[in-house]
C-alpha cells in the first residue's frame, strides 16, 4: 500500500496539495477494511512481494503473520512451519529450484506449487 501511495504522489509531482486527498481516502479505506493480520501474512507470503528488492519487513508484518499462524497452525505443526517459513525466506529447499526462481513472477500467488 505504501508503494501504491509513493506511485500516487509521483505521478502527481510530488506536490503533497495534489495526493493528500487521495492519500486520505486510500488510508482510511485501509484502516477500516484492510489493515488485518491477515493481510500482513498474505504480504509476507506472496512471493512477488517477498522476494522484490525492496520488500521490507516490519514489526506489523512479523506480528500479523504470527497472528496468524498462531490461530491457523497446531502446536505441533509450529515447528515444521517455522523451519519452512525459512526456507522460503533465505530460498532453500524447494523454493532454491530453478523451477520456483524462474516463475515466482509471473504466476499468481495461489498458483504457485513447489
Amino acid at each position: 500500500m505504501n508503494r501504491a501511495k509513493e506511485d500516487i504522489a509521483k505521478e502527481l509531482g510530488g506536490q503533497e496539495s495534489a495526493y493528500k486527498e487521495i492519500w486520505d481516502i486510500i488510508d482510511e479505506k485501509w484502516d477500516r477494511q484492510l489493515h488485518q493480520h491477515l493481510h500482513a501474512a498474505a504480504y509476507y507470503l506472496n512471493l512477488q512481494f517477498h522476494y522484490d528488492k525492496d520488500f521490507h519487513v516490519d514489526k506489523e508484518v512479523k506480528t500479523g503473520l504470527y497472528a496468524c499462524m498462531d490461530k491457523f497452525i497446531s502446536e505441533e505443526n509450529y515447528l515444521k512451519v517455522n523451519d519452512q517459513l525459512e526456507d522460503f525466506h533465505l530460498k532453500k529447499g524447494m523454493f532454491g529450484f530453478r523451477a520456483a526462481q524462474t516463475c515466482y513472477k509471473t504466476r499468481s500467488p495461489g498458483m504457485f506449487i513447489v
